[in-house]
């Protein structure tokens, strides 16, 4: 039985040997695998010849571009320089042709260069709006202390009325009632100015006539600094302002003047003084009729021009 199943034995590793040589026969070979593995190893390389193919034939016109736009870029920076450079050169002309802080005009750097001096005259213009408010300021002022011309005399030359009481001598000083009761008022309210004073009364009939040419004169020259001061002597303010009603007077005009009028001694009314600036009397007239308004018109005229 041992020996049959030695021999069965031998006889199936007979038969398998074959079988097992086929397989190592075949489990030396290569894998197809291996062959295909071939081409796909080529690709990656063909992909790499083909992509250094395109390169090389893309690099031409790539290296161009970029060249170009490094040319590009070097004309914008020298672009921007220029500018740059304009710039500073415009600022620095408008700087030279006005200092705006301070308004003064000095010497362009260029006389010929046009577009400097006009931008510094754009410069100019665009700063004078304080300049010219002051400057405006300024003007008024002067015209406002620059004496005006006087207008033309309301009467023609006359005959002289003038008195010679109490000439260069000061005006005596007083304190009053206006007529409307709101302050009182004397000569030294108006000095600085030169000023008619008149001595009269509703009781004084030359007074009268007299009193409203002498308001006339007052308007025409009040703006160039002419004041009428009329002292009534009446106490009683209703028949003054009745009167002042009746003729508009513009006048200055006080009451309860008896006291101030007597500190001059005089006998007649209406008697008057042309003061000048500063407190002097430089004129007396008594009664002063059409015939000499023409020359205290212009012994008026004459303090005011002085």
């Amino acid at each position: 039985m041992s020996a049959r199943f030695e021999d069965r034995r031998v006889l199936t590793s007979l038969i398998s040997l074959p079988a097992v040589l086929a397989l190592a026969v075949l489990g030396c070979r290569p894998e197809p695998v291996a062959s295909t593995s071939a081409p796909e190893a080529a690709a990656p390389t063909s992909a790499g010849a083909s992509s250094a193919s395109a390169d090389a034939s893309e690099g031409p016109d790539a290296d161009a571009d970029a060249d170009a736009d490094a040319d590009a870029d070097a004309d914008a920076d020298a672009d921007e320089d220029e500018d740059e450079d304009e710039d500073e050169d415009g600022g620095e002309a408008a700087g030279e042709t006005v200092d705006i802080g301070s308004g003064a005009v000095v010497a362009a750097a260029d006389p010929g260069d046009v577009a400097g001096e006009s931008e510094g005259e754009g410069e100019g213009e665009e700063a004078s709006p304080a300049a010219a408010a002051a400057g405006t300021s300024e003007s008024k002022k002067a015209q406002a202390e620059a004496p005006k011309p006087l207008p033309k005399p309301l009467h023609e030359p006359g005959k002289s009325c003038q008195k010679s009481f109490n000439v260069g001598e000061k005006v005596k000083g007083f304190k009053l009632p206006r007529v409307d009761g709101k302050r009182n008022i004397g000569p030294g309210s108006y000095r600085g100015r030169v000023v008619l004073l008149n001595f009269w009364g509703t009781w004084c009939k030359p007074c009268l006539e007299e009193l409203p040419k002498f308001d006339r004169i007052y308007r025409k020259y009040r703006k160039h600094g002419f004041t009428l001061v009329a002292v009534a002597t009446d106490e009683d303010a209703e028949p003054v302002q009745a009167f002042i009603d009746e003729h508009k007077l513009a006048a200055k005009v006080a009451l309860d003047g008896e006291e101030a009028a007597g500190a001059y001694n005089r006998p007649n009314f209406p008697f008057s003084f042309v003061i000048d600036e500063q407190g002097k009397i430089v004129a007396a007239y008594e009664f002063v009729d059409s015939s000499c308004l023409g020359e205290l018109e212009q012994t008026i005229r004459d303090e005011l021009e002085n």
